[in-house]
């Protein structure tokens, strides 16, 4: 006989859903940005009954047709995997699921995305460049909403921490407050220049309790003093730690603290799903969602897919709708944010 012959033939698996693209939709309190998403698992056309699926850390099963559903918001941009968690009590036609069949289910994940739509209005050859063309696009909102552009989140402050000696601290970790512990903040720790930074929604002139923290170290100002940080505008603080004890001198040099630029912006950009190596520029879109996409023809030939990302975003320089920056400067989507987006009116 002949060995293929005797093969055994491969399984069809059918691990689909019904819909993986959903417009997003504002909150509402009536459950109507809610949505049910249906899907079905099957192998040669038999249901996998009892199969456990994980969706955005939901665990379900699949029933007697081997179908499931998943609880969508769409209020919210997302990416969410739809996989396999556990095929232990899993049956196909009342028996247990081979070894083989298990490996190529678990293998399996679909995806289902939250995103807003993309209209290219027009697409025209830069003035600038001859092999670059301007993309202009819209993204979609439903009509009592508009488009999250950014907006001014909080103000900064940052600087550097350095030993009594002046060499630079690492790993410090910098932190105010108000009374209690209100008003928190805390910086990441500072880096290998002893430069830290952390961002704060300033209310009026406040008076600020200024912590440092270097390990199992505890550094303050003198008893019952305050640091003193104004409304609307970022400062930079720059701290020198005491040789001996663990009181930092409130005054220069030791304290030294400065008005200063820089602005933490909140809001949904646009990128492109490209490697890395192709240069473009995005504005930052307007609160209607329009944007304008500056890259190479070839690129734009190719026809890339977009993608969209809530992007927290400090600059030094103020930052508007309709402002242009460089995609070394987009962060890129996070694991669970829709990346797969086709734009529609392509030409």
């Amino acid at each position: 006989m002949d060995a293929k012959a005797s093969e055994k033939p491969q399984a069809v698996v059918e691990f689909q859903l019904d819909q993986t693209f959903f417009e997003a939709k504002p909150w509402r309190q009536d459950l109507s940005h809610m949505d049910t998403v249906h899907g079905r698992l099957r192998v040669n056309g038999e249901p996998v009954v009892n199969a456990q699926l994980e969706a955005n850390k939901h665990l379900l099963e699949t029933g007697k047709d081997g179908t499931f559903e998943i609880n969508l918001d769409r209020s919210a941009l997302s990416k969410i995997p739809v996989h396999i968690k556990s095929l232990e009590k899993a049956t196909i036609s009342g028996q247990p699921v081979g070894k083989q069949v298990q490996q190529e289910l678990m293998s399996r994940t679909e995806n289902v995305y939250v995103y807003y739509p993309i209209n290219i209005q027009q697409v025209r050859p830069s003035a600038k460049d001859p092999g670059r063309v301007e993309v202009h696009g819209r993204v979609t909102v439903p009509e009592d909403t508009v488009f999250p552009t950014i907006k001014l989140d909080k103000y900064a402050i940052y600087g550097v921490v350095k030993d009594h000696a002046g060499n630079p601290v690492k790993n410090a970790v910098v932190n105010i407050r108000r009374d209690g512990v209100e008003g928190f903040a805390k910086s990441l720790p500072s880096n290998d220049k002893g430069e830290y930074i952390m961002y704060y929604i300033p209310e009026g002139d406040e008076e600020i309790y200024l912590n440092v923290y270097v390990g199992n170290q505890h550094y303050t100002l003198p008893e019952n003093r305050v640091y003193h940080f104004p409304e609307g505008m970022s400062i930079e603080t720059n701290i020198t730690l005491p040789k001996e004890g663990t009181v930092i001198q409130d005054y220069p040099p030791t304290l030294v603290s400065k008005a200063a630029p820089g602005q933490l912006y909140l809001g949904t950009f646009i990128g492109l799903s490209v490697s890395d190596d192709v240069a473009y520029t995005v504005t930052v879109p307007k609160a209607d969602g329009s944007f304008i996409v500056t890259l190479p023809k070839t690129v734009w030939d190719q026809k890339p897919l977009f993608y969209e990302t809530n992007m927290s975003k400090f600059t030094l320089k103020p930052l508007s709708p309709g402002d242009p920056l460089p995609s070394t400067e987009i962060q890129k989507p996070a694991p669970f944010e829709p990346d797969r987006i086709q734009a529609k009116n392509y030409k």
